[in-house]
């Protein structure tokens, strides 16, 4: 009988844990794959690297935000970097002033991550022109790996054991959430949303093969790629992760540790 009433305080204490974590959780969690149903408006296309998943989590309270694509081991060119902007749930693509476009290119040693205020163009220009309107205005630079680093937590560019290929990075998102934009959107600087989600996510994603690129100090002066592919979507449902769910969570990614390079 005792048994039986702690059995059923404990379900109540949980219970009322559950629904108040619920109410404040700050972290969620998206997990895709090819044949996922979830979202609408979606546009796939693995010219650039075939995807086997995409994890992202984006903690509204700390800004942090993580994202790991893990790509199918093929015969040819291995994927090599991505370019990422991510709501909360419209197509990203939109106008310049609104969202921040990230740019993951591994095929240093070292991966290096720019960010920059999305220009909102259906192309990858955004980092030599950094609006919609005619002729290519002032590229809007809000971050690099290569400069100050200190919002860059971890960097992946790692082959797993079955051989397929995971890029991803984890950052501190709370310096591109507090930018300023140098193009305002048609609502002046209230237009600016920066990068993370929450209760649902909208992403304009495009993976690349045969990647080149060059600097000049921090930013990039050149993104060509042989190959280029696609996952474009809106209105995808995240999952909250609340109380010490969000802890755990939190604790797995601790065990993620940077790699400089792929191993064989």
């Amino acid at each position: 009988m005792l048994n039986r009433i702690l059995a059923t305080t404990l379900i109540a204490i949980l219970a009322v844990a559950t629904t108040t974590n619920n109410a404040s959780a700050s972290l969620f969690e998206w997990n895709w794959t090819p044949a996922s149903t979830d979202g609408s408006n979606i546009g796939y296309n693995s010219y650039g690297g075939d995807i086997n998943s995409i994890h992202g989590e984006f903690d509204s309270t700390t800004q942090t935000l993580k994202w790991l694509v893990n790509y199918k081991n093929e015969s040819h060119l291995d994927p090599e970097g991505f370019t990422l902007a991510l709501n909360n749930g419209p197509n990203p693509k939109g106008h310049a002033g609104e969202l921040a476009l990230i740019y993951f290119d591994a095929t240093r040693s070292t991966p290096v991550l720019t960010a920059y205020g999305y220009n909102g163009q259906n192309s990858t220009s955004t980092f030599y022109d950094g609006s919609e309107r005619s002729g290519n205005q002032t590229p809007d630079m809000i971050g690099s790996s290569r400069g100050g680093a200190g919002w860059i937590t971890n960097l992946i560019d790692r082959r797993e054991s079955d051989n397929s290929i995971t890029l991803g990075f984890e950052i501190d998102a709370s310096g591109i959430n507090g930018h300023t934009p140098m193009h305002p959107g048609p609502g002046g600087l209230a237009d600016w949303f920066g990068i993370g989600f929450d209760n649902n996510l909208g992403i304009w994603m495009h993976s690349f093969r045969g990647l080149d690129t060059n600097y000049a100090g921090d930013f990039l002066t050149q993104w060509s790629a042989k190959k280029e592919g696609w996952l474009d979507g809106c209105n995808f449902t995240t999952t909250p992760e609340p109380g010490t769910i969000a802890l755990l969570g939190l604790g797995g990614w601790a065990l993620i540790r940077r790699r400089n390079g792929r191993t064989a």
